[in-house]
């Protein structure tokens, strides 16, 4: 008869950048990944949904439209010193 608790492995791929960040956090915290994980899977089973907003905060929004804003400027390719000073001499 089997006694270990039977597992289930799960991977999945993180920027490097953030997981760094977390681990740094998580060992602050004396914590893990596999500890964190396993706590917020638990909160979801108990409450029936993920337990914090998935939603992007007014500073997120504000960036995303700033930058839906930035595509519509248009664009000039200037590939030489003359076409950037006539550029530059150009009123609006």
């Amino acid at each position: 008869m089997e006694t270990k608790e039977r597992k289930k492995k799960i991977q999945v791929n993180i920027d490097r950048s953030l997981a760094n960040d977390v681990d740094a956090i998580l060992e602050s915290l004396g914590l893990n990944q596999t500890t964190l994980i396993t706590a917020l899977y638990k909160r979801v089973a108990a409450q029936g949904e993920v337990p914090f907003s998935l939603a992007l905060t007014k500073e997120e929004k504000i960036n995303l439209e700033l930058m839906d804003a930035i595509d519509l400027i248009p664009t000039q390719h200037i590939s030489t010193a003359e076409e950037l000073s006539n550029w530059l001499d150009e009123d609006e």
